[in-house]
């Protein structure tokens, strides 16, 4: 539970967070404090507060060794190499593409990086290879490359189809002791070091440093066949869905934000596949969500549909994890790209509102499920009954604990985020967003629903001055995958469209609350320190009579 400290210092933390947010261009040093070494640790040297989370491990920058690179093994990449993977990230990973960035603080960012190692200052790059035009892709050429894949034994590894499952995947270890999953081929789009041929062919003549995967040094042709084989190998979806330009529209509509999924309202609000990659390795993910946005100047609400072969309700059983979904938001105004909260759950200065829809809260509301009802055989003298001897066996029910509730309002949990380990859920009198979830035909389609405005501290205001401002990221967890707490699918920022702005013109400006609570006018610094000072007292009162009640939510 966090300290009641955070509840004092929160309007507080707004009011200076503000002031800073004006900032175009972070220093590469503070950019990499915020942005990346909550993965790669302070020190560069990939043991950061997120890491024991992630698989694959971040990079350990120290050793100034690079996967990823146009150089022969045993040399340092050139500054195009490492710019490639800081725009494109590396797909199937945690690593995101951080092309929101300016050029100049991409290239601050990489000499940043450089700096964590004694090999930049003592070495130069090595020599790129040359890669020449594709030739064409016929039969022969596909031939061949399946001859070398058994010639050079890429089976071995790989698999006789690709799939990453070779009789020697299972024992393979990288340099720095963690396992090294050979790549599955047949998910073409998560082909680490890039999906174009051109990135193959450097993977195939140069390899991955500090993996087993070597460099073949074929001939030009060779390398080229193989290349071939190898994108052969991918399943070609029925459907290839391609990532957005960023942008989540949210249409205006003059009824009622539906709460249904499956309401044909929602068919206004064009879907933005918005990509989603796993912090922890596996093959069976989506690659995109969908979202679609809506809002009637009094609400808004958003809809978020992904692939799920079956639905994970229940977490009665030890070996059960729930399917969940959630949207996540800066609290203030984002001012550029660089001064949004890092993606991954917010920063100390930077707090982020996140809500949390549970298949397994929403199938209680229904029918609430216990042990007894998962076991019903159980003998009556090993499980109590009654419920006052049930909150005496269940400290978590009889501390109000909101994981433990019996009553809850809506299947969405609203929570705080400021960083790691510092996920906090939200007052019960201030738990205001509904939501709703339906599974059918393999698919969950889960709808999130808010006033526009809250009296909330911690909430996003979605405002007219904020309009282009506002920023929304996804997280997905499957419950078959085992997925809970940082074990999950996570997108990065996206901005909002307003397609409508005058749908938004019933929403009060920030500079009244009328009907919808206070709020931060991203314009006004008299407003803005009124509003946060406000809500301390009120805060600090609902803090201390609330103290039994308040609970720690357990995802982090």
């Amino acid at each position: 539970m966090m300290s009641r400290w955070f509840y004092w210092l929160l309007p507080v933390v707004i009011v200076i967070s503000t002031s800073h947010a004006v900032a175009q261009t972070a220093p590469a040093a503070e950019l990499f404090a915020s942005k990346c070494s909550v993965c790669h640790g302070v020190n560069g040297d990939g043991k950061g507060t997120a890491a024991y989370l992630l698989s694959p491990k971040p990079r350990d920058f120290t050793q100034g060794v690079y996967k990823f690179k146009s150089t022969s093994i045993g040399s340092l990449p050139t500054d195009q190499d490492l710019l490639r993977v800081l725009k494109a990230g590396i797909p199937g990973t945690s690593m995101p593409n951080w092309d929101m960035l300016t050029d100049a603080e991409l290239k601050g960012l990489l000499q940043h990086v450089k700096s964590f190692s004694t090999r930049f200052q003592e070495e130069e790059p090595g020599e790129p290879i040359a890669i020449g035009p594709q030739p064409p892709v016929d039969q022969e050429s596909l031939e061949r490359g399946k001859k070398l894949y058994k010639v050079n034994a890429c089976d071995t590894c790989h698999g006789v189809s690709g799939r990453g499952d070779g009789q020697s995947a299972m024992g393979l270890k990288g340099d720095d002791g963690y396992p090294a999953r050979p790549r599955n081929f047949s998910f073409g789009d998560r082909i680490r070091g890039g999906k174009q041929p051109a990135d193959i062919y450097r993977a195939i003549m140069v390899g991955l440093e500090g993996t087993p995967m070597a460099g073949y040094g074929l001939s030009e042709r060779d390398t080229w066949d193989l290349v071939h084989y190898v994108q052969s190998l991918a399943i070609k979806p029925a459907h290839l869905v391609r990532p957005g330009d960023g942008l989540v529209p949210v249409n205006g509509i003059s009824g009622e934000v539906p709460v249904d999924p499956a309401d044909p309202v929602w068919h206004l609000a064009p879907g933005v596949p918005v990509p989603v990659r796993p912090l922890w390795e596996r093959d069976r993910a989506p690659d995109y969500v969908i979202v679609r946005g809506l809002t009637n100047g009094r609400e808004i609400g958003f809809l978020v549909e992904w692939p799920d072969e079956l639905a994970d309700r229940s977490v009665l059983r030890t070996e059960d994890f729930r399917d969940s979904v959630a949207l996540q938001f800066p609290v203030l105004p984002v001012s550029a790209d660089s001064s949004a909260p890092f993606y991954g759950m917010g920063e100390k200065s930077k707090l982020v509102n996140i809500w949390h829809w549970r298949a397994d809260w929403q199938q209680d509301a229904a029918r609430f499920g216990d042990i007894a009802s998962q076991y019903s055989g159980n003998a009556i003298d090993q499980y109590p009954r009654e419920a006052t001897e049930q909150k005496v066996f269940l400290t978590g029910w009889a501390a109000n604990n909101p994981m433990a509730s019996r009553t809850r309002r809506s299947p969405v949990e609203d929570l705080n985020s400021a960083g790691q380990g510092s996920l906090t859920s939200q007052m019960e009198s201030d738990q205001d967003v509904e939501g709703r979830g339906i599974w059918a035909d393999g698919k969950w389609r889960v709808v999130f629903r808010r006033r526009l405005r809250t009296a909330g501290a911690g909430d996003v205001q979605f405002t007219r001055e904020a309009a282009d401002a506002l920023r929304i990221a996804v997280a997905v967890w499957d419950g078959r995958e085992g997925d809970r707490n940082g074990q999950k699918l996570v997108s990065g920022w996206h901005s909002f469209n307003l397609e409508s702005p005058d749908a938004l013109k019933g929403a009060p400006s920030g500079k009244n609350g009328s009907g919808c609570g206070m709020g931060v006018a991203a314009d006004s610094g008299t407003v803005l320190l009124l509003v946060a000072l406000v809500p301390a007292f009120v805060i600090r009162r609902r803090w201390a009579r609330s103290r039994a009640r308040r609970g720690v939510s357990c995802w982090e």
